[in-house]
């Protein structure tokens, strides 16, 4: 396996930290011969590309299923230059990734989406990505923190005045937002993307999530399309910030989908 840390240039000419864990060397490749998959994994509000070494262990499992993976910062978060956190510029984020990823003419790719990651996995126009898994999926964001429209509107206008940061989960400095996380929030249907899903996709929750609630993770997954391959699966007493064996439970169930999704 090898470990390589790297910049990956967005749209606006800006770059996201990100590493990539590759099966061989680079070097060592016969350019005539097709890429091994790639998987993407996309960490959660709050977050960053070592989401507290879930997503480093996770990468390295995938290294030994004969597959690349990818890890990387949102902009506003992890090694990233602190600006505000919104929906809307992580989904830019991830189809650039994504756009990265083709250019480096990778033709099997997953992507994994944790909380808000996988929101944003969701929204994200990336057509070249032929499976997705999500893990305690923050679909739901606003029913989970109680969010209603007047509420919106009131936290919108103090965010407008003065933003609010929060500690990131991992050893970085704390993540911004202002009133454009909101307005991201107010325009969004997730419902109307999860009725758009055309790729084998899995959702993996924990039953004893306190701030996604798996009754509307099961919601989320029953508006899948019947002709589209998805399944769900509980991990039971798992909470969101799952760790130890909860988190094998997450990863085994990943592994065994992508393994099956990735030629």
């Amino acid at each position: 396996m090898i470990e390589k840390k790297f910049l990956i240039q967005k749209r606006d000419g800006a770059k996201l930290y990100a590493v990539q864990y590759l099966i061989h060397k680079d070097s060592n490749m016969d350019k005539t011969k097709q890429k091994p998959p790639l998987v993407i994994l996309c960490h959660g509000f709050t977050g960053g590309k070592y989401e507290q070494g879930r997503f480093p262990e996770t990468a390295k499992t995938i290294n030994q299923n004969d597959m690349d993976a990818l890890i990387f910062d949102f902009t506003g978060s992890g090694e990233n230059k602190r600006e505000p956190v919104r929906l809307g510029q992580q989904r830019n984020d991830l189809e650039d990734v994504v756009q990265w990823a083709v250019n480096e003419q990778y033709y099997q790719i997953g992507v994994i989406g944790l909380s808000f990651g996988g929101l944003t996995t969701l929204v994200a126009n990336i057509p070249e990505v032929k499976t997705f898994v999500f893990w305690a999926p923050a679909f739901q964001i606003r029913r989970n923190f109680g969010l209603s429209d007047k509420i919106m509107a009131r936290v919108k206008e103090r965010l407008r005045k003065k933003p609010m940061t929060f500690a990131s989960s991992g050893d970085s400095d704390p993540i911004m937002i202002n009133d454009g996380f909101v307005e991201d929030l107010i325009n969004l249907n997730p419902d109307a993307f999860l009725k758009k899903i055309k790729i084998p996709t899995l959702i993996i929750q924990g039953t004893a999530d306190l701030t996604v609630k798996p009754a509307d993770t099961r919601n989320a997954f029953d508006l899948i399309p019947n002709d589209v391959i998805h399944d769900y699966i509980e991990v039971d007493g798992a909470g969101h910030d799952f760790q130890g064996e909860d988190f094998r439970k997450f990863l085994n169930h990943s592994i065994n989908w992508l393994t099956r999704f990735l030629e």
